[in-house]
């Protein structure tokens, strides 16, 4: 896959399919989109993106992360069999820019036979670059416009990733998963920390984490890892840690059931499965101790039952 950071001013190929949008998550409607998108006769699959994206830039300290990083997007368009991914950083210039121009821009690199948008997608200053707009501009460039409708999941309605994003941040991430098609993760550098998990048989693995993500809701979860090639289940705490330390800032660490290496400065991504409970402060380490082996063994009940 070539990867551009803006829309190259020289032109890539002579016949394409191509869609543009956010795509925050990449989930099961995106995804279906995009199936639309390489299933088509043209020889070239063209996806334009944004990140960080536009409500980044709009809404500024008060947005709380995207479903997913950069080079997580990047890797799961990637296997999904686009041929050429225009990652663009959404600023002040595109902000600017018209709807003619861009389509020009767009035009000129691509050639593009098809052009497939979701249902409610608009680019261009003013938004002004709606399906209106494109069919307008069908004979002009020659391509033909294809509208995808909305998708819906038949336990939970509507995919998109504002839902998505309300429902990591409710700690819904078995519903949340469900639209992803896929789960929830966060990745990190496990760093080291205070050991006091270690005191009490409980021993964590401290992620140094992408802050651009969204978090969800402070509490406890059944995750799973693959470490050294091997698939290992445990339990996630994100949050304050409010019973061991006064700091307010979040942190994410895992106790990994039955792995006994160390993987210190070892990059490692937890797949978020379950929501166990609420985060809590204890009166004590011992009272926190006894919590944590019913959380465990909630953990393990589950497993048992369902993976």
């Amino acid at each position: 896959m070539k990867i551009f950071e803006e829309i190259p001013d020289t032109n890539e190929c002579l016949d394409s399919s191509l869609t543009i949008g956010s795509f925050d998550g990449v989930h099961q409607g995106h995804q279906s989109l995009i199936r639309s998108l390489v299933e088509g006769q043209e020889k070239t699959k063209v996806l334009i993106s944004f990140h960080p994206g536009p409500k980044s830039f709009f809404m500024k300290n008060e947005y709380e992360g995207d479903i997913i990083s950069k080079h997580e997007k990047i890797d799961i368009i990637k296997k999904l069999n686009i041929d050429i991914l225009c990652l663009i950083k959404f600023d002040d210039t595109i902000r600017r820019i018209t709807a003619e121009l861009f389509l020009e821009k767009i035009a000129f690199a691509f050639k593009p036979k098809r052009i497939i948008v979701g249902y409610n997608h608009t680019f261009g200053n003013q938004k002004k670059g709606n399906m209106n707009f494109l069919i307008k501009n069908q004979n002009k460039y020659d391509f033909k416009v294809t509208k995808i409708d909305e998708i819906a999941n038949s336990d939970y309605g509507s995919i998109s990733s504002s839902i998505i994003r309300n429902y990591i941040r409710e700690g819904n991430i078995s519903a949340a998963n469900v639209l992803l098609g896929r789960m929830y993760s966060i990745t990190g550098l496990v760093i080291a920390g205070k050991a006091i998990g270690r005191k009490i048989n409980f021993p964590t693995a401290n992620l140094k984490f992408n802050r651009e993500k969204i978090l969800p809701k402070r509490g406890v979860y059944l995750v799973s890892s693959k470490i050294y090639d091997t698939k290992f289940y445990g339990m996630c705490n994100v949050g304050f840690k409010p019973t061991v330390s006064s700091k307010k800032s979040i942190s994410v660490e895992v106790h990994f059931f039955d792995l006994q290496k160390d993987i210190y400065n070892e990059n490692i991504t937890i797949n978020f499965i379950k929501f166990i409970r609420n985060e809590k402060n204890f009166k004590n380490i011992s009272f926190l101790k006894k919590q944590l082996i019913q959380d465990k063994n909630k953990c393990l009940e589950f497993c048992n039952n369902n993976v």
